[in-house]
């Protein structure tokens, strides 16, 4: 069994996409008018909740850290259980070198668009005093998060699909079937999330215009949940290596336990039908 509180503890880790949920009911709540770019706009940016309210970006910088720990400090025990999976059913090592290259990728990216980016709150004046360099690299970093949550996605998904259909175990341990929705959800949100920000962007940079302000929401709405399906997702990757421990601890303890009767059944045959007394 692993050691990994994350993985033996796995349920404790959904205090993440709670947190972020209750964050994002009280950022659109209770701080419209600091937060928001213009009247016009409908939802506020997860950007404008780290980079323009200090409480917030104290509970983003407590939320990342979190998350660095627990992805970075499990590369191996995931990369191992995977590498396992590979080895038994003879699928590509390639595709464990993507998902411990990528299990590292993006919690250092996550990191760095909370971190780099920080500046005065617009207080419905659609300004700011970030610098384009600062927002260029801000979505940079978010791309590269993009692809480091597609490329764990996509190599666990390619690992679990060569699971043998007669150990179908295997993969109902491991939810493949919510963690192929999560994926081809995510990969459908962050698609529209990234194009609807390029076409905002060109239209209207700082958002000044208020025919613009339907493209940054509807960026925003995909933005929420592409967010709350990569934290679902990672928790569900701890959630199925725990769940395969289990399998396989319970399937070792019932052969055992099918051995010894074996063994004792036919003790008691052998003794019953041998001529010699039993001291």
């Amino acid at each position: 069994m692993s050691k990994s509180l994350c993985v033996r503890y796995y349920q404790l880790l959904y205090i993440i996409p709670a947190v972020y949920t209750i964050m994002l009911v009280y950022a659109n709540h209770w701080t419209r008018e600091e937060l928001f770019w213009s009247a016009e706009r409908k939802i506020l940016t997860v950007t404008s909740t780290f980079a323009f309210n200090r409480e917030m970006r104290w509970v983003w910088l407590w939320l990342i850290q979190f998350v660095s720990v627990m992805m970075l400090s499990n590369v191996r025990t995931v990369a191992r259980h995977f590498t396992f999976l590979c080895e038994r059913f003879h699928v590509s090592h390639s595709w464990c070198h993507l998902l411990r290259t990528c299990f590292i990728i993006w919690p250092l990216s996550l990191s760095a668009i909370v971190i780099f980016i920080h500046g005065d709150a617009p207080q419905m004046k659609r300004i700011s005093n970030i610098s384009p360099l600062i927002w260029t690299m801000h979505y940079v970093f978010v791309l590269m998060m993009v692809v480091g949550v597609s490329g764990v996605m996509i190599s666990i998904h390619m690992v679990l699909k060569r699971c043998p259909k007669s150990l179908g175990q295997i993969q109902k341990a491991h939810r493949f079937t919510w963690k192929k929705f999560i994926s081809i959800s995510f990969s459908f949100c962050a698609f529209a999330m990234i194009a609807l920000g390029v076409t905002a962007t060109l239209k209207d940079p700082m958002g000044k215009s208020p025919e613009t302000a339907i493209f940054w929401d509807l960026m925003t709405a995909f933005e929420y949940i592409s967010i709350l399906l990569l934290m679902l997702f990672a928790v569900d990757v701890f959630a199925g290596v725990r769940k395969l421990e289990q399998l396989v601890t319970s399937l070792d303890d019932r052969m055992m336990t099918d051995s010894l009767t074996t063994n004792l059944n036919s003790l008691d045959s052998t003794r019953k039908n041998s001529m010699s007394p039993i001291l």
